[in-house]
């Protein structure tokens, strides 16, 4: 017997139910308003948003992006990442999380510096999170988190930027950070005793020695781009993220690498796509769940009932190549432009749950590639399953939702 959410669409199929149904990539693609439900509601001075769910087996994994630990209040600068696991059948729901990465209230030399008062500009911390697991035999989580910095190491300063830096954990309860001591890079046990300088995150490099940074300078707050996912496909994990162009167009961008562990090894930044995309685009792709396709899941609006309504539009490459015919360089993330809203008519999954769609993620397998629930493994037709926060109440308190959808 089909898994109740399998079961369930699968009835509304048959009794031409109002869904969500259109072709990419030569597959079709149908979604119905009874596949989704919520995940989490934080409290109202909590956020969650980016929650990427890892299944290991009959383990599952949550890493999410939240409020800064600090917080005593609503608004206070600042990222952090909390992270949980559940054994188990899945059972829809977030499981109970503890704050495993943050910013530091005091150490103004660390790239991690989150000022505890109001009123001091610049956000600070770490959030954003990219998990993947390190290459076969390698018993490490590898978590890539986004932090914001200053060129000049100014804690106030006008050249902000997005900055990768590098994590690591075997059981998403105990971290460790790569760092310098005394002159030499080492992994470092990230915790609240350990001294200012040992839990300084180095950020990370490319194969030419540069820092794997945001595109341009601005002012704390304002600063985008690197936000995206990690994937292991055929060899090589692949780092996609949208960035601001030096025109300031938004863009898809990918870098590759070996292996994650490996310290200044990811590839040079290229072009994934050379269609422009609204601003505040954030895109992840994954490897779709038993096809040697990429799933690419993005943030747009589609015209309903007359109206724009936002939604997440959902397409699937012929094959796993990035540049390339029927790879990545094909998509067409926008079919039309109003205003600073990009427009796709025919490829949003109709989501119904909440009235803004934003900080989406998949759940997935330890490579980063596209998974579902146990006891949905046995439906081939399961194509994934995604979270979002309905951000329309605000930053704090929105609630997370997840959804699936079905695709042959």
């Amino acid at each position: 017997m089909l898994p109740l959410p399998c079961l369930l669409v699968s009835l509304l199929l048959g009794q031409g139910a109002d869904v969500t149904s259109y072709v990419s990539g030569g597959l079709r693609i149908t979604h119905a308003p009874s596949d989704e439900g919520l995940l989490y509601a934080p409290p109202a001075t909590g956020l969650a948003y980016n929650t990427q769910v890892i299944r290991d087996g009959n383990t599952y994994h949550t890493v999410y992006h939240s409020e800064p630990r600090k917080t005593v209040g609503k608004g206070f600068p600042g990222d952090s990442i909390r992270a949980g696991s559940q054994h188990g059948a899945f059972t829809y729901e977030m499981p109970p999380t503890a704050f495993v990465l943050w910013g530091h209230p005091t150490d103004t030399q660390s790239i991690l510096y989150s000022p505890e008062k109001h009123g001091v500009e610049g956000w600070g911390g770490v959030g954003n999170p990219m998990t993947v697991r390190g290459v076969p035999g390698d018993d490490y989580y590898y978590i890539f988190g986004v932090a914001v910095h200053d060129d000049h190491d100014d804690p106030v300063g006008s050249a902000q930027r997005h900055y990768l830096c590098p994590f690591r954990t075997r059981d998403f309860r105990c971290f460790d950070v790569r760092t310098t001591i005394e002159g030499t890079p080492a992994w470092h046990p990230f915790t609240e005793e350990a001294p200012p300088e040992a839990v300084r995150p180095m950020p990370v490099r490319d194969v030419s020695g540069e820092l794997v940074r945001s595109k341009r300078a601005t002012s704390a707050g304002a600063s985008q781009g690197l936000i995206g996912s990690i994937c292991r496909a055929e060899g090589y994990y692949y780092f996609f993220y949208t960035d601001l162009s030096p025109a300031g167009e938004t863009y898809l961008y990918y870098r590759t690498t070996r292996d994650p562990a490996a310290p200044d090894s990811w590839s040079e930044e290229r072009m994934a796509n050379d269609h422009p995309m609204m601003e505040g685009t954030i895109v992840r792709v994954a490897k779709a769940r038993g096809m040697k396709r990429w799933a690419v899941l993005y943030n747009g609006y589609k015209h309903m009932s007359g109206a724009l309504r936002p939604d997440l539009m959902l397409q699937y490459t012929s094959n796993l190549r990035v540049e390339g015919e029927g790879g990545l360089s094909d998509i067409v993330f926008f079919q039309t432009f109003e205003g600073s809203h990009g427009i796709h008519d025919s490829a949003g999954l109709g989501l119904a749950s909440g009235t803004v769609f934003a900080q989406h993620y998949f759940m997935t397998d330890p490579y980063g590639g596209l998974d579902v629930p146990a006891e949905e493994s046995p439906n081939q037709r399961r194509g994934g399953m995604l979270t979002w926060t309905d951000l329309a109440p605000g930053v704090y308190g929105s609630k997370v939702y997840r959804a699936g959808w079905e695709v042959e």
